[in-house]
């Protein structure tokens, strides 16, 4: 089965399981890494305290690096990745060492607006910078953001400026954002990364089913393979 299979598979099942559609992300993940060089360095910029997925990428590479800017979220998370180099650090102003770079970046941001960044917005150009020449870079797209969830108290990344939030999505996005689908996040991001002087060389994912009660699915879970240079095309 292709990355692109478990993509279909993942968006279009009905009965599958959230861990069910975690392990198809996860393949298809394992899949694009094996297609990186060796020694293989990841990285997660928004790690929190990697109790959800960050510890399955951690086993796929040589060698993990975890940022985290919230103090209280440390000792966890070195607890529960203990073999990966933690820094807390703002992730997007944080300027690691020249040359320092990383074939597999993760980005599991928080959707909102979080102090003066929104979504992955700020974050992923920041990726780019240095992912090596040629990388993974898995990232969340809200398809369909909620402006609020009744089920849950907003969390401490301030989810409450959602007038805001929806400006900087249309704004990002060029278009009213309120409903975007796979297809037009392919093509977006593909040409955003051919302007930043990258090609991207597949892009697939998993549409995770809505943990909000009565509101579409919209946690689209991106894995994207690019390299450094002009597309062929």
């Amino acid at each position: 089965m292709t990355p692109n299979d478990i993509a279909t598979a993942g968006q279009q099942d009905a009965g599958k399981t959230a861990q069910g559609q975690l392990d198809d992300f996860l393949r298809m993940v394992q899949a694009r890494c094996a297609d990186l060089e060796r020694p293989l360095r990841g990285l997660e910029m928004f790690a929190r305290d990697g109790s959800w997925f960050t510890g399955h990428i951690a086993r796929m590479v040589d060698e993990m690096e975890c940022w985290e800017i919230n103090a209280k979220y440390i000792p966890d998370l070195e607890r529960n990745i203990p073999t990966a180099k933690v820094r807390q650090v703002d992730s997007i102003a944080h300027e690691p060492e020249p040359g320092d770079t990383f074939g597999l970046i993760c980005l599991d941001n928080p959707q909102g607006i979080y102090g003066d960044y929104c979504e992955h917005f700020e974050a992923l150009p920041r990726a780019l910078r240095i992912l090596a020449k040629t990388g993974v870079l898995v990232f969340y797209v809200n398809l369909n953001p909620y402006r609020a969830k009744p089920s849950a108290p907003n969390d401490d990344y301030g989810m409450v400026e959602h007038d805001a939030w929806f400006e900087r999505r249309a704004a990002f996005y060029g278009r009213d954002a309120e409903s975007l689908t796979p297809e037009f996040a392919e093509q977006f991001y593909g040409q955003m990364f051919q302007r930043l002087g990258l090609t991207m060389k597949s892009f697939d994912g998993v549409l995770f089913r809505s943990t909000v009660p009565g509101h579409p699915d919209y946690m689209f879970r991106v894995v994207a393979a690019v390299e450094r240079g002009p597309s062929a095309a």
